[in-house]
């Protein structure tokens, strides 16, 4: 009796609800499809509705008469990724258009009103509750932008497969492709559409003219340093000679071969490689490049047009895309690129540590002004290749709604498709801080930034029900404690390899604070005793125990238990080990263990740097590891190392690069008992690689170093080596700048390393 008096005050209560203009959701709502030959996708949506209405409503046994109902509709109005959606009279209406706006319908429902998220291709949170009340309403359905590709890490680098649940999670979070693919294997099961052409979605030049046409048409490749450039020696960096006609006739012919296999793409990418080294010195390029403004960009924008005049009547809705992208980021002048071509600006070498247009952020304001506003003006279709990740692998990324801001200036702007490159794998959970809510956030915000908010609702939505109830708002807390050191230093350096100067959020004490705060959310999620959540936890530690690591010299005093450097290192081993059973996480495994083998020799090494840029900090120039180096990223500077005590120094011995790009190095080393008063110990000084290592030398084993027996041995605790120029030597004789690299210094060395012995002329 007293279940029958529940059940009608629950069912009192549900029409109470619908009457006051409710729609009221529980285990008795149906799915109504009102097509008559509704498509995969269209399938797909029905059943992701009656899959969810069953999932949350499982355990609330109770029957209602609310029973809302789900109509499914085609509407041929709408785009194909268009929705509307209308609730009124206990009735979801959901209208879409095809392929996949009906299904994006269906997934916008099942994750905004009925709280289903899916973070990750096997990370969803499903809620369970006894009904859903959702007030009338009316939703259109529109993207901010029309392409929404994520850029993961490939299949070589991190043994992810593009499976069916990674599309299922890009489709599930409203993106709109992933791959160049043939159209016969587009999974029409979530209404995949051809985004790219083959063959590639990227550096398209590199699938379209592969290097073994060298052998027969060498005057398809670049004229530099007084010959054609042969490209199976300059691998990605290789170039092409843009103006030669029989070149453009090679390049729409096989734009043909493969359009044929996708002829509904959007793209096809006709974009440099990787690397690029610059402009073709044949005398018909360099009189277009003269014509246009002096700047590499207009070889690439009069060959697409070329290109593009000869494809647009049989594939009028294609658009041939090429790159901004270092040498040829600079927009050309007196040519525009015509309709069907359009320029992917690569947001490289800007800095990141500030949104674009911060006042604060001059280097970013310039590039808005200088690149994306000026190539606005040459060319109406730009998409936007961003590095949103902001860090190596395992490296501390300070805000995680930065790249919110970023999205919405976009938006605003009229860009047609942004690509985030993270440097994640969507479908198994990496060590790179802050994913996949990074992730999960982009592409809801490439759908509707504005939706987003300032992110921090959905940051903690992700941090409760991903990390659990328990250990969630500690993580919320370490994330929010990293973003406000950031901005409250006005800090801006930071590239998408990391920081370019001291960041104050990779100071000590905020490393040791972020450890107290993890340690608590370790401590909450085992209390709870959620098997998924320690886990979740445990890999959102591994940037901290990172930075532990490389930082440990400065980091131990302030650290709430002993440990050694070689004991944090180790912990992290010890549970990447204990999780790499995986095959399909072997590989990933396999570069994380090489990351760490960069620090493990640093522990006790105390060395600072005018900047430290990515994982190329001071310490790695004193830690007899030739396969570490400092670096300040963009430009040159100083290390310094603390030897802890005075010592007699003899002889300094100073590694600077491999020399696949330095020829010589600018130096100069000083010495001091305070860090104040500073002593001449190597007056500045040039180191050459002879001139036949230059010619000949294996760039991998050849290195540019200087060795130095001093007049009189000095007395020093702190050594500061400047390194005031670095070069490398162009075909011509001359050189050009190159950005600093410092390997290795040596003292008092009785004989040279063993790696350095290819580098020595042999009389």
């Amino acid at each position: 009796m007293k279940k029958f008096l529940l059940f009608i005050l629950f069912a009192a209560f549900s029409l109470s609800i619908s009457a006051s203009g409710a729609v009221v959701i529980d285990g008795t709502a149906t799915v109504k499809m009102e097509i008559k030959n509704p498509i995969e996708a269209e399938k797909t949506a029905e059943k992701e509705l009656k899959h969810y209405i069953g999932k949350i409503f499982a355990d609330h046994k109770g029957k209602s008469s609310a029973r809302a109902v789900f109509i499914l509709r085609f509407d041929p109005k709408l785009g194909d990724q268009e929705f509307k959606i209308k609730c009124e009279k206990n009735k979801v209406i959901i209208s879409g258009g095809r392929p996949q706006g009906l299904l994006y319908g269906a997934y916008w429902f099942i994750d905004r009103k009925m709280g289903v998220h899916l973070f990750d291709a096997y990370a969803e949170y499903c809620p369970s509750k006894p009904l859903i009340k959702v007030n009338d309403f009316e939703k259109y359905g529109k993207p901010a932008f029309d392409s929404r590709m994520y850029l993961f890490t490939n299949d070589k680098q991190s043994g992810i497969k593009e499976d069916e649940a990674g599309i299922r999670w890009g489709t599930f979070n409203l993106l709109s492709g992933n791959r160049p693919v043939a159209e016969k294997n587009l999974n029409t099961k979530y209404g995949e559409r051809a985004e790219w052409s083959l063959p590639l979605g990227a550096h398209g030049m590199l699938g379209l003219i592969p290097a073994k046409m060298y052998k027969n048409k060498p005057h398809f490749f670049a004229f530099q340093e007084g010959k054609r450039i042969d490209p199976v020696k300059r691998d990605v960096t290789v170039d092409f000679c843009l103006t030669n006609e029989e070149l453009i006739a090679e390049t729409v012919k096989r734009c043909r071969h493969f359009l044929k296999m996708t002829p509904n793409a959007k793209y096809i990418s006709l974009s440099e490689g990787d690397g690029n080294r610059g402009m073709c010195g044949c005398a018909p390029c360099q009189a277009l490049i003269k014509k246009h403004g002096n700047v590499e960009s207009a070889r690439w924008v009069y060959f697409a047009n070329r290109v593009g005049e000869q494809l647009k009547k049989d594939y009028p809705n294609v658009k041939l895309v090429i790159f901004a992208y270092i040498a040829s980021q600079k927009p050309p002048v007196n040519i525009k690129a015509n309709d069907n071509v359009a320029v992917q600006i690569v947001t490289l070498g800007i800095r990141r540590g500030r949104p674009y247009t911060d006042p604060k952020n001059k280097m970013a304001n310039k590039f808005m002004k200088n690149i994306f506003d000026a190539w606005q003006k040459v060319c109406k279709n730009i998409l936007i290749w961003d590095y949103v990740w902001g860090g190596h692998r395992l490296m501390t990324f300070p805000d995680q709604l930065l790249n919110l801001h970023n999205i919405k200036i976009f938006a605003k702007r009229n860009v047609i498709g942004f690509f985030p490159q993270e440097n994640h794998a969507v479908g198994r959970m990496t060590y790179n801080q802050g994913c996949p809510f990074r992730s999960w956030l982009l592409a809801r915000a490439m759908w509707d930034p504005e939706e987003c908010g300032d992110g921090e609702e959905l940051e903690t939505t992700f941090c409760n029900e991903y990390f659990g109830p328990a250990a969630g708002p500690y993580v919320k807390k370490y994330y929010k404690y990293l973003r406000d050191v950031h901005w409250k230093s006005g800090f801006v350096g930071m590239t998408s390899g990391g920081t370019l100067s001291k960041a104050p959020f990779e100071a000590p004490e905020v490393t040791a604070e972020c450890y107290k705060i993890m340690l608590e959310a370790l401590k909450a999620a085992k209390k709870e005793q959620n098997r998924i959540h320690i886990l979740r936890v445990e890999y959102e530690m591994l940037p901290v125990k990172f930075m532990l690591a490389s930082d440990y010299a400065k980091i131990k005093d302030l650290l709430p238990e002993k440990k050694s450097c070689k004991e944090i290192v180790g912990e992290i081993r010890s549970f990447i080990r204990g999780k790499s059973k995986d095959v399909k996480t072997w590989t990933q495994n396999k570069r994380v263990h090489r990351t760490l083998n960069l620090v493990e020799g640093t522990g006790d090494i105390n060395a600072e740097a005018s900047r430290e840029y990515g994982l190329g900090k001071a310490v790695c120039a004193y830690d007899n590891n030739f396969a570490t180096s400092w670096t300040p990223g963009l430009g040159i500077g100083w290390t310094m190392i603390d030897l802890g005590e005075r010592q007699f120094i003899s002889r300094i011995t100073t590694v600077f690069h491999q020399m696949r790009f330095v020829r010589r190095a600018t130096y100069s080393v000083e010495g001091s008992f305070d860090k104040k008063a500073w002593r001449v110990m190597i007056p500045k000084k040039v180191a050459v690689i002879p001139e036949i290592l230059q010619q000949t030398g294996d760039r991998r084993a050849v290195y540019c170093f200087d060795d130095v027996t001093l007049e009189k041995d000095m007395e020093v605790r702190y050594i500061r080596t400047r390194i005031h120029k670095m070069e490398r030597r162009l075909g011509s004789g001359e050189y050009s700048g190159q950005d600093a690299q410092h390997t290795e210094q040596f003292y008092n060395l009785k004989e040279l390393p063993v790696e350095l012995h290819k580098s020595i002329v042999k009389e």
